[in-house]
């Protein structure tokens, strides 16, 4: 799936404000609060030429993550959520 940095960052976005799915989050602060990551465009090179990768972090501890995982982008949460509100629609009518 080839998306933009701009398209995966709203996907993630949407993957971290669901409810029906586990966040994204910073292992460090497992004891804690399960710090949700936050998708951030990095440039890791000096030539203005090339894009700003993407990656996860966290804004309590600054822990990076550079792997994303491919399910984020394969899943449309917004069109499970719509499906569920559906369904319990009709069950308890």
């Amino acid at each position: 799936m080839n998306l933009t940095n701009d398209e995966k960052i709203e996907r993630i976005n949407k993957w971290q404000t669901s409810n029906l799915v586990h966040p994204l989050t910073c292992p460090c602060c497992k004891g804690t609060d399960h710090t949700k990551l936050i998708p951030t465009k990095i440039r890791i090179s000096s030539y203005e030429s090339l894009d700003p990768e993407l990656f996860l972090v966290c804004p309590k501890c600054d822990y990076i993550q550079k792997d994303i995982p491919e399910t984020v982008y394969l899943i449309d949460v917004d069109a499970i959520q719509k499906s569920f509100r559906r369904i319990f629609s009709k069950l308890f009518m």
